[in-house]
């Protein structure tokens, strides 16, 4: 009886030790994070600043009301300091969180397969696929990018966080603290910016994979069978794109002759030819395009004759197919230098001074962070871990300004 007695005191005993255990476990996974001490920061101290949107903002807001109100104990000649760094880290952490929102990306999807394609069909498949191809690389090269912006603001943290380490107490200790969460919202912004980039990155490679297949497929399932009206048509239209050409030809010639009888020797001479060369290069883009455009309706030409059985004559063929392979390759030589000249121009206009005119319609919104288009909107206050790689100024009567009013 006594032992029956003694075993349900245990295991009274160990009920209760089991509830007051988990008790306090809940209790502690719900307590919110303690605030950061500037002059004794935990290990753990961003933990602060993370979780949602929801959860954060509210501790933000009150954090740096409460950082404002300790300033005013600081040394005379340390506030004003203490108060460019506050506003600094305030930056940062608006920008982060903007970040914090849910974005939900949505993957571009292509129309459900056709049981056959004409040739047309194949050529805007092959176009389209191109430029996911294209899209796909420039949402890769923004990660690369992200990416060292990232290695950048992680060595300027280990950096800060040296010098808080070694300061002295009090002032210093507490400034260093603040340069500190100014450091690390800075890594927090560059991180989650390149989760998010990361995202885009690989929907923009799953839809380039996906268009390139397309268009293997379609290449597959051509269309076996064509009508006589197709080839008149086409006849017709590769004399219409030939004519084109021509006309482009001729534009080409009298633009050159009008660059080529200039005196250089005169302001108003060299203002001319500036004028000249940006029409000789719009000529060159033009004939270019006519060409493209011709190449493109023999092709179809070529490939509705083989199909009807027409008369077709394979040497002929073949020096057209050598053709368009040489223009394809000049065109590739030629746009990296046309990409130069209209550079080139549009900072020459930009340097004119233009008295009188509105600076901001002589700004160009930046992209998210460069590049990026964030569906959250602008990650307004960041500034990266080179404050000047953002930084673009249009337009020489104009403040040079950051498009991402953060610090670092």
């Amino acid at each position: 009886m006594k032992i029956a007695h003694s075993t349900r005191l245990l295991s009274l005993l160990l009920g209760f030790l089991f509830a007051a255990n988990l008790f306090a476990q809940t209790t502690a996974d719900s307590a919110e994070p303690a605030a950061p001490d500037l002059s004794s920061l935990q290990t753990n101290w961003w933990a602060y600043f993370e979780g949602s949107r929801a959860e954060v903002e509210p501790r933000i807001e009150a954090y740096l009301k409460d950082t404002g109100v300790q300033i005013a104990k600081l040394a005379p000649q340390n506030q004003v300091v203490a108060q460019s760094m506050l506003e600094a880290a305030q930056d940062n952490l608006t920008a982060f969180l903007a970040l914090l929102d849910d974005v939900e990306l949505e993957p571009q999807v292509l129309a459900p397969a056709a049981a056959s394609y004409s040739i047309e069909d194949l050529l805007k498949l092959a176009a389209q696929a191109r430029a996911a191809r294209s899209a796909a690389a420039e949402e890769q090269l923004e990660v690369d990018r992200e990416k060292r912006v990232l290695e950048g603001t992680t060595r300027h943290r280990d950096a800060v966080f040296d010098d808080y380490v070694d300061a002295p107490a009090g002032d210093d200790r507490w400034l260093a603290g603040l340069r500190l969460l100014q450091a690390r919202s800075a890594k927090a912004i560059s991180t989650r910016r390149l989760e998010l980039l990361t995202k885009r990155s690989e929907l923009a490679n799953a839809y380039a994979q996906a268009t390139a297949e397309r268009a293997d497929f379609a290449s597959d399932r051509l269309a076996t069978t064509a009508e006589e009206a197709n080839l008149d048509a086409l006849y017709k239209r590769v004399d219409a794109d030939k004519a084109a050409v021509d006309i482009a030809e001729e534009k080409l010639r009298e633009a050159q002759i009008g660059a080529s009888g200039l005196d250089l020797n005169t302001a108003q001479g060299r203002s001319q030819q500036r004028l000249q060369q940006d029409g000789l290069t719009a000529a060159e883009i033009s004939l270019t395009l006519a060409k493209a455009a011709l190449a493109r309706s023999e092709a179809q030409r070529s490939w509705t004759e083989m199909v009807l059985d027409a008369a077709l004559d394979t040497s002929a063929l073949e020096d057209k197919t050598l053709e368009w392979s040489e223009f394809v390759r000049g065109v590739e030589q030629r746009v990296p230098e046309w990409k130069r000249e209209t550079g080139d121009e549009l900072l020459a206009i930009q340097s004119v001074n233009r008295d009188g005119l509105d600076c901001d319609s002589e700004r160009q919104p930046g992209r998210f962070g460069s590049g990026f288009a964030s569906p959250a909107g602008p990650a307004a206050g960041y500034r990266p871990a080179n404050p000047d790689a953002d930084r673009r100024t249009y337009g020489s009567s104009c403040r040079s300004e950051a498009p991402h009013g953060g610090r670092r």
